[in-house]
């Protein structure tokens, strides 16, 4: 319709110079701002401002196919009887009009329509009940309306309006899928390839709103007695315990071997028959100091075994139970 408006409008403009020749030039160029600010109306589907515009301009000018522009403007509005008889006097003031027959289809489709129309009135009423009820935000409201008037209706551009609503709630399953019922009744949509730009986009804002999927693990125990798991530490630990003592035991026996040395070499001197004695000291001090360093790391890795022994058994991820247990319960991301 656009189109037909501006090829109505350079006929205007091409027209208002022979025009000027019988009427006033400012009213003429009134009666041309009055068609510009028609055509600027219908294209923002300001249609009642529009008609406004239009009426203006024909009452001054006088051009018939100003008046198929005003039956348009009703018929976008739904006020079918109107139409009708805007296009009946576009077809009077027009007597040759290459578009007759077509015009002729257009009104006796406006005339069947006209007999249901009372039919849509309470379906346009849920329609801006709707409306009303998206503009406050109450967009669950609205929804419901929208449902009502589809149903009242059977207008399948209705579950754009839904999926707008669903949109706004983030219930981004519902509108894809009202986005794909509206694809599914309107296979030849002109804003098909926008709607389906749409429906990627809630795919997307769909998938960044999910929540990370936790899964409960059970935490493995180990039932066995202490002291079957703690057997390798048991036994480390004792071997621990045995070298501190042997240490302990060569290292007194070092220190009171050196105590009788020294008494005796205080006393009359270290003769030739003590050498063995002064070697068997020196031996048990380096024994000692030997068992000592043994026992030290036997104690560390008493330590380490242990540490081990009381960790978790491993469990394969993929045949471990789910679920509560009433074992601990341990949580993965």
């Amino acid at each position: 319709m656009l189109a037909r408006i501006l090829r109505v409008a350079a006929l205007l403009i091409s027209g208002w110079s022979s025009i000027a020749r019988a009427e006033d030039q400012q009213q003429l160029e009134t009666a041309k701002l009055f068609f510009q600010a028609g055509a600027a109306h219908y294209q923002r589907t300001e249609f009642d401002r529009a008609i406004d515009e239009f009426r203006s301009a024909y009452a001054i000018s006088q051009r018939p196919a100003i008046l198929y522009n005003i039956a348009r403007c009703h018929e976008r509005l739904a006020q079918y009887r109107e139409a009708a008889a805007a296009f009946r006097s576009y077809l009077d003031a027009t007597p040759g009009a290459e578009d007759r027959t077509e015009i002729q289809g257009r009104i006796a489709l406006l005339e069947s329509l006209i007999g249901s129309s009372n039919q849509l009135e309470p379906a346009k009423t849920r329609f801006f009940e709707g409306a009303a009820k998206y503009e406050r935000e109450d967009f669950a409201g609205a929804i419901e309306d929208f449902r009502e008037a589809l149903r009242l209706s059977k207008r399948v551009d209705l579950l754009y309006n839904i999926a707008r609503c669903q949109e706004r709630l983030g219930h981004w399953d519902d509108a894809i899928a009202t986005l794909l019922e509206y694809l599914a009744q309107r296979p030849n949509a002109d804003d098909r390839s926008q709607v389906e730009r749409r429906i990627a986009r809630f795919e997307e804002l769909r998938a960044a709103s999910q929540p990370k999927k936790i899964i409960l693990r059970e935490v493995p125990v180990d039932h066995r007695p202490w002291g079957v798991r703690h057997r390798n530490s048991l036994i480390v630990g004792g071997t621990t315990l045995a070298l501190f003592a042997t240490s302990l035991g060569t290292g007194l026996a070092a220190h009171q071997l050196d105590g009788d040395l020294t008494k005796s070499c205080l006393n009359s001197g270290c003769d030739g028959g003590r050498r063995d004695d002064i070697q068997r000291e020196r031996q048990l001090g380096i024994a000692s100091d030997v068992f000592m360093g043994i026992a030290i790391a036997a104690a560390v890795a008493t330590i380490v075994i242990y540490a081990v022994e009381t960790r978790p058994p491993k469990t394969d991820r993929a045949q471990a139970p789910l679920g509560i247990r009433f074992a601990g319960l341990g949580v993965a991301f």
